[in-house]
């Protein structure tokens, strides 16, 4: 018998054999699975090519198990069979290289929103755009509560140039369709009535992570640019100057954001 391969060597012609999307019998047909299978013992039962089958299909069904987990509401909407599907393609597109199974969706959103399900699904894109911003939050660290005496220690001065600080898990979204509500019915039986909508309906949406899980709110419009241009870093007096608001309603706005801890402190 020839000399073994170096380890990394035969661990690349099993992972060319596992993870090709047409099945274990095609990637055995492959250089890299001709190579590996001399080194798969042929005991039966189970033969070399059944027992090669098991970790392929393993493989592919724990990838599915963590983005069903990570994308309810996407895999609610669309049915097993069509996440299945999407899930197979993405896949074949973007494999598992990280470390972190939680960096696996990262190209989801993008990758639907082109896929054909798309067509069937018009909202798919901006869905799996939420869920991963949902994710993103989850795993972003939140700062420490807003300490009130900071605002005491301002001059009229400093007020003219200061910037609010916001919690790192805030994202804003703009969303073609309201998939806010798909999201909220992620745990819901598949059997009940899903939002269809036949035209696009705009949305503004604000996620962020709370004491106890993630946040998903629809925000108007003049509250969302205002909200947006602060997070840029844009002073107070200039970012309540451009959003045209009415005294009591920027009140209303900023004693609602420090309320749900999203204002963290003052630069």
């Amino acid at each position: 018998m020839a000399s073994a391969p170096p380890l990394s060597e035969l661990q690349g012609w099993l992972a060319a054999v596992w993870t090709t999307r047409e099945g274990v019998d095609a990637a055995l047909k492959s250089p890299a699975g001709e190579k590996a299978r001399r080194w798969i013992s042929e005991l039966r039962p189970p033969s070399a090519r059944d027992r090669l089958a098991v970790y392929s299909d393993a493989y592919f069904l724990r990838l599915l198990e963590s983005l069903g987990s990570e994308f309810p509401a996407v895999k609610r909407a669309l049915g097993e069979d069509n996440f299945r599907k999407l899930i197979a393609d993405y896949l074949s597109r973007h494999h598992s290289d990280s470390p972190n199974l939680s960096d696996l969706g990262s190209k989801l959103a993008e990758f639907s929103a082109a896929h054909a399900l798309s067509k069937r699904f018009p909202y798919l894109g901006d869905l799996c755009r939420l869920e991963w911003e949902v994710l993103s939050a989850l795993y972003t660290d939140r700062l420490p509560p807003l300490d009130p005496a900071v605002f005491s220690r301002l001059s009229p001065a400093d007020w003219e140039k200061a910037a609010l600080v916001f919690d790192p898990t805030l994202s804003l979204l703009e969303v073609s369709w309201p998939v806010d509500r798909l999201w909220a019915q992620r745990s819901s039986p598949a059997k009940a009535a899903r939002c269809v909508w036949r035209t696009p309906r705009p949305g503004k949406l604000a996620v962020w992570r709370d004491d106890e899980w993630v946040r998903v709110e629809s925000l108007e419009q003049e509250a969302f640019l205002t909200l947006e241009s602060l997070m840029r870093g844009t002073s107070l007096p200039a970012a309540c100057a451009a959003s045209g608001a009415e005294a009591d309603e920027l009140k209303s706005w900023f004693a609602a954001w420090a309320k749900e801890g999203l204002i963290k402190g003052l630069r």
